[in-house]
C-alpha cells in the first residue's frame, strides 16, 4: 500500500492540528476538510501524544508558540515514541527565523502565520513526497 496522502493518486491526509488559538485552528481545520482532508484539533500540548496514538494522523500541524510548551523536551517525547514517532511534524509559527527553528528541532517542515491555503498545501504535499 502506498503512502496514506497519496491514495487515489489525490492528497488525502488525516491531520492533527496542534494549536491554543482555537479560532485558528478550527478554521484550518474547516479548510481542510472543505479540500477533503481529515483534521482534528488539540489545543493542548500536552495532550498531542495521546491524540497522535490514538487518531494515527499522516501529519501533525504543530504551533510554536503555546504556553508553558518546552520544545526540546516535547519533540523528543513525539519523536522517541515506538508508535507514532516517524509521523512527519509540520512547524505552524508566525515565528522570524523559520529555518533556524526547523533545524534546530528536526521538524520536516513549517507553514508561515498568517498562511494562505496553498502555503498549507504546498507543505502537505512536500511531506507526502518525502
Amino acid at each position: 500500500m502506498g503512502h496514506p496522502l497519496r491514495e487515489t493518486g489525490a492528497l488525502l491526509a488525516r491531520v492533527l492540528i496542534v494549536d491554543d488559538d482555537l479560532p485558528l485552528a478550527e478554521s484550518t481545520k474547516k479548510l481542510l476538510e472543505a479540500l477533503g482532508h481529515e483534521a482534528f484539533v488539540v489545543t493542548d500540548h500536552r495532550r498531542v501524544l495521546g491524540a497522535m496514538r490514538s487518531l494515527r494522523p499522516d501529519v501533525v500541524l504543530h504551533d510554536y508558540n503555546m504556553p508553558g510548551l518546552r520544545w526540546e523536551e516535547h519533540l523528543a517525547e513525539l519523536r522517541q515514541d515506538p508508535v507514532v514517532g516517524g509521523i512527519p511534524l509540520l512547524l505552524f509559527t508566525a515565528a522570524i527565523n523559520v529555518p533556524d527553528l526547523e533545524r534546530r528541532l528536526a521538524f520536516d517542515g513549517y507553514v508561515p502565520k498568517p498562511f494562505h491555503p496553498a502555503d498549507l498545501l504546498q507543505a502537505l504535499g512536500r511531506v507526502a513526497q518525502a
